[in-house]
């Protein structure tokens, strides 16, 4: 086989073997909310506040953040490859602990509504990763994450308490926290230029192209989209060298 084929083939199998990250149809709705404040709502905020109060063996959640999306399109179970992920945009000196991911089973609260006073209680714990040095995109995974966003979405075979509800709910909290006061600042959808809070699943059997669009921050569409032009000049390269090839003969 040419040098030239074998190459080309080399490199539409690394298009086809790039992973497809699906993500949730829309931006989150989200908000956060703070105990300073009970009756306060943060809905149109830029930023989505989480506190940390550290004490004696207690870690007490100040501020917390509140994610709500979608699941319509769902068509099958995801994997332990669904991640969700957010980007801080702010850590306080001396903050330490980790920055946790919880159930939300009520998903009644609305963007602009939502206040410490009528917040929904966070339920089950589904992610922790350590506190980071420095900003940037935070991640969770596992089979938690998944296992929750299955039970919340209403393909057949999960286990959503309100029918067809097909609506999952995160609250982000700081936990195991020991400095008097702990605070990271995130991204919210409103924030122009952010990089606003994004669920992926990445099993392309588990949604619908219809409810879901492929848009993850980790992929790299530029490299994409330049591999996919040089094999079209190895394509075009090919045909011009069959032609001198046959013109020789």
């Amino acid at each position: 086989m040419k040098w030239y084929i074998v190459l080309l083939l080399s490199l539409v199998a690394s298009l086809v073997l790039v992973p497809v990250t699906l993500a949730a149809a829309s931006n989150p709705i989200d908000s956060y909310v703070l105990t300073s404040s009970p009756g306060s709502n943060f809905g149109t905020s830029a930023n989505l506040a989480v506190f940390g109060s550290g004490g004696v063996g207690v870690c007490t959640a100040t501020g917390t953040a509140y994610l709500k999306w979608s699941l319509a399109g769902t068509a099958a179970a995801v994997g332990a490859t669904t991640k969700l992920t957010v980007n801080v945009n702010f850590i306080s000196s001396g903050a330490d602990g980790n920055v946790s991911l919880y159930q939300v089973t009520d998903d009644s609260w609305t963007e602009t509504g939502i206040t410490a006073n009528n917040a929904p209680a966070p339920g089950a714990l589904l992610a922790s990763v350590p506190l980071p040095g420095s900003t940037g995109l935070v991640t969770f995974t596992g089979a938690d994450l998944a296992a929750y966003v299955n039970s919340q979405s209403s393909f057949v075979g999960g286990t959503d308490t309100t029918a067809g509800d097909d609506v999952i709910s995160f609250a982000i909290r700081i936990s195991g926290c020991t400095a008097p006061s702990s605070a990271i600042s995130l991204d919210s959808r409103e924030k122009t230029g952010g990089t606003a809070p994004a669920l992926s699943l990445f099993d392309t059997n588990a949604v619908t192209l219809t409810g879901f669009g492929a848009a993850d921050p980790t992929v790299n569409w530029p490299l994409i989209a330049g591999l996919g032009a040089l094999a079209l000049l190895i394509a075009a390269g090919g045909v011009i060298y069959r032609r001198r090839a046959a013109a020789h003969a």
